[in-house]
């Protein structure tokens, strides 16, 4: 598997998240991207986990690509918390 530092999010919407040990932990539902550095960074994940929507903080994340299929790891469920200087 190689890490993903550019991808589609099409490829990512409603796909499952597990965690390193590769359980099943939710389901990415959207994603909140900052547009204003010279490209697109992709800031938390709007995911279902246990039944309810959550705003995950993106930096706990990977994304792997296994020969056609991406793989996403979670390595710590962390809310995201909207930066004070952002408003």
């Amino acid at each position: 598997m190689t890490t993903r530092t550019t991808f589609y999010f099409s490829r990512t919407r409603d796909k499952k998240f597990y965690s390193p040990d590769g359980k099943p932990l939710g389901r990415i539902k959207d994603m909140l991207i900052d547009l204003t550095g010279s490209r697109p960074v992709v800031l938390a994940i709007k995911a279902k986990v246990q039944g309810q929507e959550r705003i995950l903080d993106f930096r706990t994340f990977e994304l792997m690509k296994a020969v056609t299929q991406y793989v996403i790891k979670c390595n710590e469920i962390t809310d995201f918390t909207i930066p004070e200087n952002s408003h």
